[in-house]
Order: C-alpha cells, then structure tokens, then sequence
C-alpha cells in the first residue's frame, strides 16, 4: 500500500444485521474513523484496488457524515511507478482523534423516498442483475432504469470526464434538474455512480440509496 495510508476496509462500516450492507449509526461511523485517526476537519485522499467501487463507497459514506475536504484517487500502479509513489508492506496506523459529525441528509435516499415516486431511480448493477437472471437477484425496482456503474469508468476503472460522463447521463434521459437516486444490491456500486454524476459532473440532486436491491426484497418493496 501507499505510505502511511491506513486501511478502512468498506464492509467494517456496516451494521450486523439481517439486511446486509446498511452502514452503522452516524454516532458509530464517527467514533470508527475517530478511532482510525482520521477527523471530520482532515483532508482525506481514499484508493482502492482501482475498481473505483470501495473507494466510492468511503467517499460516500465520509461525505454523508459531513466531511468536508475528501478527494478520490484512482490506483494505477504504471502511474505510480512512473511518479514513484512510496509502497509498503509495513502496516500504518495514525493517532486517535475526535471525527465530529455533520450529518448531510441529501446525499441518502431511504426506502420511502424511493417508493414516494418523485425520483428517478436507477439500478447500477450488471444487465443480468437488473435483468433478474443473475443469481440473488430476481428482477429490479419497479420503474427503476439501468444504467451500468461501469459506464462511468474507462478501461482502466478510472472516472471518466465530466462532459463523457454527461453524455452516458443523457443517453439515459438523465438530466442534472431531476432527483435522481442510485442503488445496486448493497449500495457499493451506487455510490461509484454517485460520485460520477453529484461529485464530477455537479449534480445537486443525486443520492445513494442505502438500503438498496436488499432492503427492497427484505421489506416488501
């Protein structure tokens, strides 16, 4: 890994419990990264295995607590070996510290935000989940729309431009002055999504929904 990077491994951000993949309180989140040395007033610079989806998923998360300063970078290790970027195999681990939550309602949808019917809801996951055809999936949210995550990335797993990104967005019939909610099966891939369309391209009105394809299934959507 980079040098002094820690590790927060996406899935120690979730709840034990029957519908797999809802991210903890806001009160445990805090006292997680607080734990991990890592404060709401920080600049925060989160990579993963350059898929793009777990660091999304931080991001996301980071961003629902209110943190301010958060910025993604993309692991390619030609890049790195041609900037010389230190590697290590020695673990990192950074002083405790308080992470101050700010709770940002607008990036989560919840579940009667999805069936209120006042969004555009679209389904990140492959063809075959949304499809139904998939195993563990049997279909999509009623009048939800698909639009692959990965359409947002190029060949590498990196993040597009934002005028590409717009261009995928439109061929969708998505446009930046409609509220737009993303899910997939637990939310990871949601927020690559997210990010491409609220981060990247500046759409004011994109959210994750957290509990996702499982919650819907789990309660009856």
């Amino acid at each position: 890994h980079i040098q002094n990077a820690i590790n927060v491994p996406h899935k120690e951000l979730y709840q034990e419990a029957e519908i797999e993949g809802l991210i903890k309180s806001p009160e445990d989140l805090s006292a997680y990264f607080g734990k991990k040395g890592v404060s709401n007033t920080a600049t925060i610079i989160i990579y993963d295995d350059g898929s793009s989806k777990y660091n999304s998923r931080v991001y996301w998360v980071l961003k629902y607590l209110g943190a301010k300063e958060v910025y993604l970078l993309h692991k390619d290790m030609d890049e790195f070996k041609a900037a010389r970027v230190p590697l290590t195999r020695a673990a990192t681990s950074s002083k405790a510290t308080t992470f101050t939550p700010t709770v940002d309602k607008s990036v989560m949808a919840s579940l009667a935000d999805v069936k209120s019917g006042n969004a555009i809801v679209v389904d990140a996951r492959d063809a075959e989940e949304y499809a139904g055809t998939a195993e563990k999936s049997d279909g999509h949210i009623a009048k939800a729309i698909h639009v692959n995550y990965k359409d947002f990335l190029d060949s590498k797993g990196a993040f597009k431009s934002k005028a590409d990104i717009e261009a995928v967005a439109a061929k969708h019939g998505l446009s930046k002055d409609k509220e737009i909610i993303m899910y997939c099966q637990t939310s990871v891939r949601a927020a690559t999504s997210y990010v491409a369309l609220r981060s990247i391209a500046g759409w004011p009105n994109v959210k994750v929904y957290d509990g996702a394809y499982n919650e819907w299934v789990a309660k009856g959507g």
